[in-house]
């Protein structure tokens, strides 16, 4: 039997913009992760803009907690794209719309 990740806890861990091109691609391929928690790592501006592109291919992922990460410089931007992901995933009529949470918990 097969198990199916839905939901991936990174908080805290350490993870550098080094580990960007692996996030990515595994958010462009699978199709059950619902919650992927990247709270409080050291990505630069970029590497956030990166994966939250990556999200663009993903119709599973439910939530993406970004806070803690150099997000406030990006907001604005990264606020767009989860538009563009919302609105692509609604001409797919996909039911997961996502929510990218950058404040504290």
């Amino acid at each position: 039997k097969k198990t199916k990740l839905e939901e991936l806890n990174m908080a805290s861990n350490g993870v550098t913009d080094e580990a960007c091109d692996v996030i990515a691609k595994m958010l462009q391929v699978n199709n059950t992760l619902k919650c992927l928690n990247l709270y409080g790592n050291s990505f630069s501006r970029e590497t956030i803009v990166i994966i939250v592109k990556a999200v663009e291919q993903n119709n599973a992922l439910e939530e993406l907690l970004l806070p803690n990460n150099n997000t406030e410089d990006c907001k604005e931007q990264i606020s767009i794209l989860q538009g563009k992901v919302n609105d692509a995933r609604k001409c797919r009529r996909c039911e997961n719309y996502l929510n990218i949470k950058f404040s504290l918990y």
